[in-house]
């Protein structure tokens, strides 16, 4: 019987394989993540503009 602690052998060759063992690690690592401080509110998004938009000014259009 194998248990949690015993380490999964991955062939990391295949692609499938590979990609499995990348999700496993980032998984593992948002897992390790450090967390908020419990009772502080998590900070809100920021309200950016898209690229696009904050480029600069649009070009004016040709009026005939």
């Amino acid at each position: 019987m194998r248990s949690l602690a015993d380490p999964l052998p991955i062939d990391t060759a295949d692609e499938g394989m590979g990609h499995i063992a990348f999700l496993l690690l980032a998984l593992f690592a948002e897992m390790d993540a450090p967390s908020p401080p419990s009772g502080l509110p998590t900070p809100a998004p920021s309200q950016k503009q898209p690229a696009a938009a904050s480029a600069g000014p649009s070009p004016t259009r040709r009026q005939d």
